[in-house]
Order: C-alpha cells, then sequence, then structure tokens
C-alpha cells in the first residue's frame, strides 16, 4: 500500500512539474519563436510473488512515457500569432 501511494505521488510530482511552465510574455515580438514540450509519465513499481516460486518475472519498477507533446509559439504581428501542436 505505501509503495503504490509513493509511486502515485512522485507520478504527480512529476506530472506537475512538466505540465506547466510555459507562460506567455505581452512583449513578444512578431518572428519571435517558444518552444515548448508537454509530457505525461508513468512510474510504477510493482512487487509481485507466487507462493511456490517466490518473485515471478513480472516483479520491478518502470516508467511508461503516456504522451508527449511538442508546442511552437510564434506571434506573426499584432492580430495573429501561429500555435503548433504535434
Amino acid at each position: 500500500m505505501y509503495r503504490r501511494l509513493a509511486a502515485v505521488s512522485l507520478a504527480t510530482v512529476l506530472g506537475l512539474g512538466c505540465a506547466g511552465a510555459h507562460a506567455a510574455s505581452n512583449d513578444t515580438q512578431p518572428g519571435d519563436i517558444h518552444v515548448s514540450g508537454k509530457m505525461f509519465v508513468d512510474f510504477t513499481h510493482i512487487d509481485q510473488t507466487n507462493s511456490n516460486i517466490g518473485k515471478t518475472d513480472a516483479t520491478g519498477t518502470g516508467l511508461d512515457v503516456k504522451r508527449f507533446y511538442l508546442n511552437v509559439d510564434s506571434p506573426l504581428d499584432n492580430v495573429w500569432s501561429l500555435h503548433l501542436t504535434t
């Protein structure tokens, strides 16, 4: 139970840390390009045992990247801007 709580807490912290941090400023000039990204990961640990053989092959720690987004922002002029997400 404690390990699962620790894994969920770590995944939440990583998710919030990766989710944040692109703040657009008001002093951007046309032609400025801002590149940012957002990654969703899952950090897990499983400790599976069998009463006959002990620990199974499914035991271990893993990091799984669920999604990754790359963002490109560029103001074209005072009215129009370009935003690309892949």
